[in-house]
């Protein structure tokens, strides 16, 4: 049997190496480039739920007075979406037992068109008749939509 000369193995061997090292510094290259364009990309903020809906006419329609006490359970508001179209609504109310499959909820508010929104606590949410604030009683809820999301107290005025 005939060896084969050692400098064939050598250029066999350094054409490897060098191959091999051309595709890791490739795949290096290219996993940088991805991280970094993960990191940088930019995701839209959302607006304030201040700057995207007005809120107006807020009625406690359900109520009863007890004791210079007024113990709403029945609420009834407009909200109106001014920044835009907003999308897949949700108003959480922040007091009161409300269970999340009686949230209001919509598909879609339409920029500028007045929407009535009604929420029945499944336990009152009591203020004081003689501590009434300035522009009414403050009546807590969470804002939840694709566009905007945030927290908003809404003055119950009307009784």
């Amino acid at each position: 049997m005939k060896k084969k000369p050692m400098v064939a193995r050598r250029k066999t061997k350094r054409r490897i190496n060098k191959r091999t090292i051309a595709i890791i510094s490739f795949i290096a290259i290219m996993l940088g480039i991805i991280i970094i364009s993960v990191l940088y990309q930019n995701t839209p903020q959302k607006i304030s739920v201040d700057e995207y809906f007005t809120f107006s006419q807020a009625t406690a329609t359900e109520y009863n007075i007890v004791d210079n006490y007024i113990q709403i359970t029945r609420i009834y508001f407009n909200i109106t979406a001014v920044g835009g179209d907003a999308n897949e609504v949700f108003v959480e109310p922040l007091q009161g037992a409300v269970p999340a499959e009686d949230w209001p909820y919509f598909d879609i508010l339409s920029q500028g068109n007045v929407t009535a929104v009604e929420v029945a606590y499944t336990s009152a949410v009591t203020y004081s008749l003689n501590q009434k604030e300035p522009y009414g009683w403050p009546v807590y809820f969470r804002i939840i939509s694709v566009e905007a999301t945030g927290d908003v107290t809404i003055n119950v005025t009307k009784y």
